[in-house]
């Protein structure tokens, strides 16, 4: 019976050199593609968890924005603030932030 084998004259059967480093190697490979698979993982869930919470905290904004207008504590003026021209590097346009009360 052969089982991929090899046997010496001595009746010792063992794995030569070469398959011992290609088994090697594809081991390595592995755990090397494993551990990249893993890092994206881990960058994908934080990324995710910043903007969960950065779209939480953007929607609470404007939600204080609206309850602040309905109850007539700012004015559409207060807001929308006019856009004012500020000279800078790379732009010409800015705004000019709102009163906070």
């Amino acid at each position: 019976m052969h089982d991929g084998r090899r046997q010496d004259a001595s009746g010792d059967a063992g794995f030569s050199l070469i398959e011992v480093l290609v088994a090697m190697s594809l081991l390595i490979i592995g755990v090397v593609a494993l551990e990249g698979v893993i890092a994206f993982g881990a960058r994908q869930l934080t990324a995710s968890q910043d903007q969960l919470i950065a779209g939480q905290r953007a929607a609470e904004a404007i939600e204080s924005v609206f309850k602040a207008r309905d109850n007539r504590v700012l004015t559409w003026a207060q807001i929308r603030p006019p856009v004012t021209r500020t000279p800078g590097p790379g732009t010409t346009t800015g705004v000019r932030p709102a009163p906070i009360a």
